[in-house]
Parts: C-alpha cells; sequence; structure tokens
C-alpha cells in the first residue's frame, strides 16, 4: 500500500452486472369473466408472462401461475418475479390459458397446442404498468375474434424489498484500540486501514482506505463510507478482510494486524480482534464500531410509488451551430425520403422510454435560436 491513500473509493474497470439500476418486482395477476371453453364444466386457466426489451420482436418467458380448476374469475396464489429496469422498454405479455390435462401443465405458450387452449391475451408496457396509479393496470384480453368480450386480465406490480441496491452504502465509524507499537518502545505507531475483497475469480481489489493517524495507539478514523456492492457484491454475510498498517515514511509500511469480517458483523458493532500472521498468539489490538448503518437512496420506482408526478419536455437547439436544414451532415437535415434526422431519432429513442410516465401524456416542445420557415429567422 502506499503511504498515504485517499478515502475515496478507488476506481473499478469493469461494472458488475449487479451495479446496473433496476428494482425486482413482483406481479400478482387476476382475472374477470373469462370464456368458458370446456363443455361439462368451466375454464382450468392458467397464466404464462412474456417479455420483450427494446425493439426486439421475439418475447422470451418469464414465469407462470398454477392453474385453478373450473374458475372464470381467478385470482392467482403464485406471483412472478422479475427485473424492472427504468431505462429501457420491457413490453410485457399476459397469456391466459385453459388447461386441458393437470398431469400435464404447459411449460410456456404454444399456439395450437393440445396442452391448452387460449383463452385471450393482453400486453402492456412495464413503463405503464409503473408510472400507473397504485402500480396496477386492467387488461381487455383478445384473442381469435376482434372485437369479442374475452374478458380482463388485472396486474399489480410492488417493488420487492432486497437486501442491497446499486447506491447502497455502508457508513461507519471505526477506531481502534491498544494497537502494538511498530516505532520502537518509545515511539507509536502511525495507523491506518486497507479494506479489500476478494472476487469470484480469486482476484484481490482495494475498496476503501482510510486517513494515517499520527502517533497515536487509540486511532479514530474518519467516518466511511463505502458502497455495499462493491464491497461485498450485496451480501451482508460475505467476508472482506480489514488490514491495519503503520505507516512509515522511510521505509516500507509495517503491517500492525488483519482481520477478516462481513457487513453484519460491522452493523453488530463487534470487536474485531487483529491478528499479526508473524506473531498470531500476540495482541495486537482491536478494530471498533460505535456508529454504523445501511444508507439506502431512494429509486426511481420508490418515487412513482410515493405518486411524484412526471412531465416530459423536450428541448430542440435550432441554431445554425447544427447546419443547415439541406446539409446531409446537420443534425437538422431534412431529408427528402422522410428518414429521421439525429435529433428525431433521439427524441424518438428517449421518448417511447419517459412517455408512459408522462403525467397527461401531453409533450412540451421548446425550441431556440429558430424562426418559422419562410420567416426572418432568429435574431
Amino acid at each position: 500500500p502506499s503511504a498515504l491513500g485517499s478515502c475515496e473509493e478507488p476506481p473499478f474497470n469493469t461494472m458488475d452486472d449487479n451495479m446496473i439500476p433496476k428494482s425486482r418486482v413482483r406481479f400478482t395477476i387476476s382475472c374477470s369473466k373469462l370464456r368458458n371453453k370446456d363443455t361439462l364444466s368451466k375454464s382450468d386457466p392458467m397464466c404464462i408472462v412474456n417479455v420483450k426489451t427494446g425493439n426486439s420482436e421475439e418475447f422470451t418467458f418469464v414465469g407462470r401461475t398454477e392453474w385453478q380448476r373450473d374458475n372464470l374469475n381467478p385470482t392467482f396464489r403464485h406471483k412472478i418475479d422479475m427485473d424492472y429496469t427504468f431505462e429501457t422498454k420491457q413490453t410485457l405479455r399476459f397469456i391466459i390459458i385453459d388447461v386441458d390435462d393437470p398431469n400435464n401443465v404447459p411449460e410456456k405458450y404454444v399456439p395450437h397446442s393440445k396442452e391448452g387452449d387460449l383463452l385471450g391475451m393482453g400486453e402492456v408496457l412495464m413503463s405503464s404498468l409503473m408510472g400507473s396509479r397504485n402500480q396496477t393496470a386492467t387488461l381487455k384480453l383478445l384473442a381469435q375474434k376482434p372485437g369479442k368480450d374475452y374478458g380482463t386480465v388485472t396486474i399489480n406490480a410492488e417493488q420487492i424489498a432486497d437486501d442491497a441496491r446499486p447506491d447502497d452504502a455502508l457508513v461507519c465509524h471505526l477506531f481502534g484500540r491498544d494497537l502494538a507499537r511498530k516505532d520502537g518502545p518509545l515511539g507509536k505507531s502511525d495507523p491506518f486501514l486497507v479494506i479489500t475483497r476478494t472476487t469470484k475469480q480469486g482476484q484481490t481489489q482495494e475498496v476503501f482506505k482510510t486517513e494515517v493517524v499520527k502517533q497515536d495507539l487509540n486511532p479514530s478514523w474518519k467516518p466511511m463510507r463505502i458502497n455495499v456492492i462493491k464491497l461485498c457484491n450485496g451480501d451482508l454475510d460475505a467476508k472482506f478482510h480489514i488490514a491495519c498498517f503503520d505507516w512509515d515514511r522511510m521505509s516500507s509500511n509495517d503491517l500492525i494486524g488483519e482481520v477478516d469480517c462481513c457487513v453484519q458483523d460491522i452493523l453488530d458493532k463487534k470487536d474485531l480482534i487483529l491478528v499479526d500472521p508473524k506473531k498470531p498468539a500476540k495482541n495486537v489490538g482491536t478494530i471498533c464500531c460505535d456508529k454504523a448503518s445501511i444508507l439506502r437512496l431512494p429509486s426511481f420506482l420508490d418515487y412513482l410509488t410515493e405518486g411524484v408526478d412526471l412531465y416530459l419536455t423536450v428541448g430542440i437547439d435550432f441554431t445554425l451551430s447544427n447546419g443547415a436544414l439541406d446539409d446531409p451532415t446537420s443534425l437538422h437535415y431534412a431529408d427528402p425520403s422522410g428518414a429521421w434526422n439525429a435529433y428525431q431519432e433521439s427524441i424518438i429513442a428517449v421518448g417511447e422510454v419517459l412517455l408512459p410516465y408522462d403525467k397527461d401524456g401531453k409533450v412540451a416542445v421548446l425550441g431556440y435560436g429558430g424562426g418559422p420557415q419562410g420567416g426572418e429567422g432568429a435574431k
């Protein structure tokens, strides 16, 4: 380790999948007034959930509920869990089928399959569902004959309480007690801490380093704020390593002692006994904690759940710095073929993600640096 390190968290070259901002949501699904497909009894419905992402044409399987016997108004007991990503367009498809053979319940929906007759299906954008009142949507089911009443499916979404989010941070205050002297019998140590974790690939990564406290065997370091994902990949019981060093100006730093612990140990304010690997029986001190908590910042879904109203506004720069309308390299180029220019593509790409959250569905478009066609233009 270097002689004096910063309290800032070091950058990492790669991003773990867990660092992508997302929330885990759970669907509760019910149906009303389903059509009866059975001759001597009522339909035995089951719901299959599929999703397609972005502009993909392919739906993938998410999950399915249980099937219910003789029920045209089922409330399914089995919930469906999936990831909700604010920045991504996610189209949900809810397929209701009538199970024909209880001993051969289909895992997925296959059109014209003998395993189940289609009762109807409905689609909704994840953004529309999450932006709706109480995160609830009721969809009219569609099937083979347009205009016919096939009943409805109602979906309620709720955020699952997770152990860790990408922005969660461990906030704590650590101090040392009775640390070993490393600068001779008359001198005191200049201690600092280095916190590291070991990846699944066996690599050691430095996560945090405290400041040096000069000439103190009972040091109190500044409060720490460490990202939980970087520290332990969100697992509060996963072990990481704390090493306590004595800083030396003229030579390499001396190890006072080290200890393995987890976030839960810090939250429980356990005393962490340092061990010198060269002299394991020797008492070299203790790392203690008097304040510790997990700092959680609200997610986008938290704001929606609490009733925040969103409005989409688009601003366009019409100045000539972006080029003339008849210049093919211009961001404002009016292509005779009708192809979108760079501004149009950006507005559509961003707008289709944000518009479902807009409270009134109306988009204010503002511009500057231009004038009406045929007018004098901007001055």
